[in-house]
């Protein structure tokens, strides 16, 4: 049985992954801040938050892992108070960045692994926080003949997912309302949750030495009118998409996703584990669990104000 840490681990992403290692028969070990408490199979949940230095310590003290995966890591603080407060050595460490890394003026287009990081202007802070916690983590790992398996997912979607994605489209969707895009209808990749949880535990399988970096993701891209095609199949209610080409209104002001091509060339990681879960398979199961689940998710009042004023300037009612 392995004995895994989780960091993060009971929210989308980082829930899905510790039901798969539970599946797996993994022994999990979550560590977080406690504000979504564990339901379902035995686990050991840590409550801590990560940013504090000394409270980390006094959680993990004396506690050995055979592998570390890392959902919840924005920065190089937290990776460096993490790193400091393991005693043990850890055999192979999992860290979940992002697609956000790639400086996309400077990247060809799919995105490789080897192609240059830097400050996405998309993206910000966050990117550039990414980076630093990548570096954080393979100067660590390198000092401490620790494997290290970095994933650089686009999108993520499927069930948990409380942000404003996918729940977006089937709330507009189910309410009979226009769907508002941004004119360029750029490309953009999904990854489904559930298979990211499996590469994670194929790559735990599997003998690891040295820095291994993956771009993850299904094999495609999709337009943003392709997505809520697609989303739009599994609710069976036909979508009433509307392009917007006035400059002045920014895709984030009305619409879940920046406006940009997001693609990775994700045939690395595709030598290793080969299918993907049908995007509408995956949409499927998160429409579900959106019917079930509606009442949490949260929608922006400042995007449904902005919606509608660009419905009014374009004499939509």
């Amino acid at each position: 049985m392995r004995n895994v840490l989780i960091l993060g681990g009971s929210y989308f992403i980082g829930r899905r992954i510790t039901e798969q290692c539970l599946k797996e028969g993994w022994a999990v070990t979550l560590l977080n801040r406690g504000s979504r408490p564990w339901t379902g199979d035995p686990i050991t949940q840590l409550i801590c938050d990560r940013d504090d230095a000394a409270a980390m310590k006094q959680a993990l003290k004396g506690k050995a892992f055979e592998a570390v995966i890392d959902v919840s890591g924005l920065n190089r603080k937290q990776i460096e108070i993490v790193c400091g407060s393991l005693d043990c050595p850890v055999p192979h460490w999992v860290f979940i960045s992002s697609s956000a890394v790639y400086d996309v003026d400077r990247c060809a287009l799919p995105i490789a692994e080897t192609e240059p990081l830097g400050e996405n202007p998309y993206w910000g802070q966050y990117g550039t926080d990414k980076i630093a916690a990548e570096a954080a983590l393979i100067s660590s790992c390198t000092k401490r003949g620790t494997a290290l398996t970095i994933l650089r997912p686009p999108y993520m979607y499927g069930e948990y997912n409380y942000v404003q994605r996918e729940s977006f489209i089937f709330h507009h969707l189910t309410q009979n309302q226009p769907i508002l895009i941004p004119a360029s209808d750029n490309r953009i990749q999904f990854c489904y949750t559930g298979d990211l949880a499996s590469v994670i535990t194929t790559l735990l399988a599997l003998p690891a030495q040295g820095i291994e970096i993956y771009n993850v993701g299904d094999k495609q891209g999709v337009s943003f009118s392709e997505w809520i095609q697609h989303c739009a199949n599994v609710c069976g209610i036909q979508a009433n998409i509307i392009p917007v080409h006035d400059a002045k209104w920014k895709a984030k002001d009305y619409f879940p996703f920046r406006d940009y091509d997001n693609v990775l060339d994700v045939s690395k990681i595709h030598q290793i584990v080969m299918e993907d879960t049908l995007f509408e398979t995956g949409l499927a199961k998160a429409y579900q669990w959106y019917c079930e689940n509606q009442h949490e998710i949260l929608f922006k009042p400042k995007l449904t104000a902005n919606e509608k004023q660009i419905l009014s300037e374009l004499g939509v009612k």
